[in-house]
């Protein structure tokens, strides 16, 4: 299977460029964060001696990411606790076959029940956030047929996945705009069996891109503007947490594409804490209102929610709408009992 390549980068918001750019050699970097691209160690005010080259990048500038064939492939079957047994379907293939085993540079690690996803060693994978998200859409759609389910972004497919193991849907669909994300969700695809599960390559900011309107979309938007904070080194990681293709804005217009004119259809996104006013803003100026809002807090003891998770529909914007706090972890920092109930929504058991 070929790495495909990626929708065209462009900046995400007009006077902010992105910090990616092509070397010589056609590899891919990002402006070194300690030198910011001058290749000379910051000097301090009236410093007379000649600047030295910067340590990070070695006076280049630059910073290269960690070579995807260097890194060894990696396989992490779930151990199921004592007492806890996998549910739902089987996978179709074989992590210890040569045909799906990982490749150098991937990993394959447990998702929903039996099911597995295929992930970069040193790039982005999938985290609480996902899980959470996922799991309050199913939530928050007990009692309603979903015929389809898009998911916005869908990087290496974990919300799609997680979502179509839970509910079933006769038709899911992931649009992502990394080559290589779409290249290892593809192959997740493939290796659970997913015959009702599709990736479309494409920018959410595209109008070209066709699809049935569903009855859920879901969405992680990345949490910080372009400009702001220092990039991973890894191009793959940067461009899922800065807004390098558009941010919570981009996410509810696509969705309002793509959304059915139904009381019942839902957009579900995750957002960080920090950015609720400029979230209800979003959805207020594509014509939805917010039925529901989860803050979460990842221990009972912390000062302000780490993200919220958006249940959003179509109707007239209502400044009250309903918040619910979930705790990830206690005051204890055990799982707390909340956390377990949605993480078996979709599949998974608690380690620890």
């Amino acid at each position: 299977m070929t790495c495909l390549p990626d929708t065209p980068l462009t900046f995400a918001s007009k006077g902010i460029p992105h910090r990616y750019i092509q070397d010589p050699t056609q590899q891919t970097t990002t402006l070194c964060w300690k030198c910011g691209g001058t290749g000379q160690k910051p000097s301090k005010p009236n410093q007379k001696t000649t600047p030295l080259d910067c340590s990070p990048c070695q006076g280049t500038g630059t910073i290269s990411p960690v070579p995807r064939t260097t890194c060894k492939p990696t396989i992490r079957p779930f151990r199921p606790p004592p007492g806890w047994t996998p549910r739902g379907p089987r996978t179709f293939g074989d992590p210890h076959d040569p045909l799906w085993a990982p490749r150098p540079g991937d990993m394959l690690t447990s998702l929903s029940g039996h099911w597995m996803i295929y992930q970069l060693v040193h790039g982005h994978r999938y985290t609480t956030d996902d899980v959470l998200t996922a799991a309050i859409a199913v939530t928050h759609m007990k009692g309603t047929h979903v015929d389809t389910y898009v998911d916005l972004g869908t990087g290496l497919g974990s919300v799609l996945g997680m979502v179509a193991w839970s509910l079933g849907v006769p038709k899911a669909i992931g649009i992502e705009a990394q080559g290589i994300h779409v290249e290892l969700a593809r192959k997740t695809i493939l290796f659970n069996g997913c015959k009702n599960v599709e990736i479309v390559h494409g920018d959410l900011r595209s109008t070209e891109i066709h699809i049935d309107p569903a009855m859920l979309v879901t969405g992680t938007p990345p949490y910080f503007p372009s400009n702001r904070g220092a990039l991973p080194t890894h191009p793959n990681r940067g461009m899922c947490a800065f807004e390098l293709r558009g941010g919570v804005e981009t996410y509810c217009f696509a969705a309002a594409r793509y959304l059915k004119r139904s009381d019942k259809a839902r957009f579900v996104f995750c957002q960080t804490g920090l950015e609720i006013p400029r979230s209800e803003l979003a959805i207020k100026h594509v014509g939805m209102q917010i039925h529901e809002r989860w803050d979460i807090w990842g221990r009972a003891t912390q000062t302000q929610a780490l993200i919220c998770i958006f249940c959003c529909g179509w109707g007239e914007w209502v400044d009250n709408y309903r918040v619910l706090r979930l705790d990830v972890r206690d005051r204890e920092g055990n799982v707390s009992k909340d956390m377990r109930v949605l993480m078996d929504v979709v599949g998974k058991a608690v380690l620890v």
